[in-house]
């Protein structure tokens, strides 16, 4: 049976905050926040590219002011060395051999090295893609980050098969990304309209690319949601509670998966994920 063997995390950028933004109850100080990206080769498809981190570009002397505001704000570090085309680089790859980008919602830090790919198609959620096109400023969506052809090369998960994985029961709808049932797509509604899990299975363990369903591996383990002032920047406060409480769930009954948040140093420092013995 073909197989994805091994999924792959490097930064494109990161940005620095309060741990206890994050982290309820988490120390009161700067901590850095990796835009962590993942990669991993499916058997027919090939390359497959799990969000885009952030850009140099969000410096750059003609970025609209807004974007300019929210990467001070944010404290933005990215550089052409750190970029996502940079962290392909040292995995031996260029943007020409992702085949597909998979994008989990449309802040900044996840499609900000977007454009770099003019030839992968993209796959995102149809209904989370309406919902930042509709709200821009609500949703933090810079739709200059995207390619000019993007809806020209975007596929949508819901357009997907259906998936009843009893395993993933009390989430988001599920889909059988490529048909053969080793990637499932998951809708986890909360910190963005129907953000993009992607569930990565093997035969020894499975990855599950949760976003920023949780920020850290140990938000999810511990059931500790982020401090309460950052409702104001959730999309949807008591979705978000609900679904880091399923995640633990799932964490205490598959002791073997791996959770990855785009945001989680811990994968970084690892920078893979066999998902075979």
């Amino acid at each position: 049976m073909h197989k994805i063997d091994t999924v792959r995390f490097f930064a494109a950028g990161s940005c620095f905050q309060k741990e206890g933004l994050s982290l309820r109850g988490g120390a009161w100080r700067d901590v850095e926040f990796p835009a962590v990206c993942a990669v991993f080769r499916h058997p027919q498809i090939g390359w497959v590219l799990y969000d885009t981190g952030y850009d140099p570009c969000i410096y750059a002397s003609n970025t609209k002011l807004s974007l300019k505001w929210y990467a001070k704000f944010m404290k933005v570090k990215v550089s052409q060395r750190s970029s996502v085309v940079a962290g392909l680089k040292r995995l031996g790859l260029a943007p020409d051999d992702i085949a597909l980008v998979v994008l989990s919602h449309f802040h900044p830090d996840h499609i900000g090295g977007a454009r770099s790919f003019s030839k992968a198609r993209f796959l995102c959620s149809r209904a989370g893609y309406i919902a930042a096109c509709t709200k821009p400023k609500r949703l933090g969506f810079h739709r200059e980050l995207l390619p000019d052809d993007f809806e020209e090369r975007c596929e949508f998960v819901e357009d997907r098969s259906p998936s009843s994985e009893h395993v993933l029961r009390g989430l988001g709808g599920v889909y059988d990304v490529f048909g053969d049932g080793l990637v499932l797509g998951v809708l986890l509604d909360g910190h963005a309209p129907r953000q993009l899990a992607l569930l990565v299975r093997g035969n020894a363990r499975s990855c599950f690319l949760v976003s920023d369903a949780a920020w850290s591996t140990r938000a999810i383990l511990e059931n500790r949601p982020p401090h309460s002032i950052t409702r104001l920047i959730q999309d949807d406060w008591q979705t978000l509670l609900r679904n880091l409480k399923q995640l633990n769930r799932l964490a205490c009954e598959n002791p073997t998966w791996r959770f990855a948040p785009s945001h989680c140093r811990e994968n970084l420092a690892t920078g893979e994920c066999r998902l075979q013995d």
